[in-house]
């Protein structure tokens, strides 16, 4: 089986009921909210802001910064400081 990275360094947090799958690897200073999935493969970069319950897809890739709204379901890559609010498309200026 693959290794999960929950916590690659300090400061990452999360809330009840997360699923984090094998293979994730999760940065530094995340927060994680109540009640979400994230996938195996999935790469979550710093300071990255998940508002449960949200869930990310396999091998989906979350840069720096980025945020995901409550609700949302990530199937795409996100760049670094995207927003995304569960549309198809990411929102912001991090596109």
């Amino acid at each position: 089986f693959p290794s999960t990275t929950l916590f690659r360094s300090e400061g990452t947090k999360s809330g009840g009921l997360v699923h984090i799958a094998d293979g994730a690897i999760i940065g530094r200073f995340c927060l994680v909210g109540a009640q979400s999935g994230i996938a195996g493969g999935v790469t979550i970069g710093d300071f990255v802001v998940i508002n449960g319950p949200a869930g990310v897809a396999e091998n989906a890739v979350i840069g720096d910064g980025a945020s995901v709204a409550k609700g949302g379901t990530v199937s795409i890559d996100l760049a670094a400081g995207a927003r995304f609010d569960g549309a198809p498309e990411p929102s912001g200026s991090g596109q």
